[in-house]
């Protein structure tokens, strides 16, 4: 259902990114056990403490991985800035100014469109969605309507 034009820049996109990836050792933070999409959904309060769920993206990186999904939330799918900065005020932690954390962001925006791309024969809404997040790769055009997370 994707045309081999949008494959294709797709795939020029993960080149570049693959090419400019950071060293973890590189980040401000440092080199730790990352869970990969960490927001206040995959945290759940026990008696005991939180405890991490839906660890399936979890591993070893760059901290600030860790971060990028409220970035992309803000950046991509309108979420309230506030939130982004309640999150960060609680992990003790300011956005990282390195270059490494950018390509982070755009790693996983092209996660989410790859995600997006591969689900668009699901119904209209999803094809309609992926166009959306494809129009942000391609040159000279960025939809102005923000990302879905369905």
């Amino acid at each position: 259902l994707t045309d081999a034009r949008d494959l294709g820049l797709l795939g020029d996109h993960i080149a570049r990114l693959r090419a400019s990836w950071p060293e973890p050792g590189d980040d401000p933070l440092g080199e730790a056990l990352v869970h990969g999409d960490l927001h206040r959904h995959n945290a759940i309060a026990t008696p005991d403490g939180p405890v991490l769920a839906d660890l399936e993206l979890a591993g070893v990186g760059s901290a600030s991985a860790d971060l990028v999904p409220h970035v992309v939330a803000v950046r991509r799918y309108a979420a309230d800035p506030d939130v982004l900065e309640a999150f960060l005020r609680g992990y003790g932690r300011a956005l990282p100014a390195w270059p490494g954390f950018e390509v982070l962001v755009e790693a996983y925006e092209m996660w989410a469109t790859a995600w997006a791309v591969a689900n668009r024969g699901g119904s209209d809404e999803l094809a309609a969605e992926a166009t959306v997040r494809l129009d942000h790769w391609r040159p000279g055009r960025d939809s102005a309507r923000p990302w879905s997370l369905r």
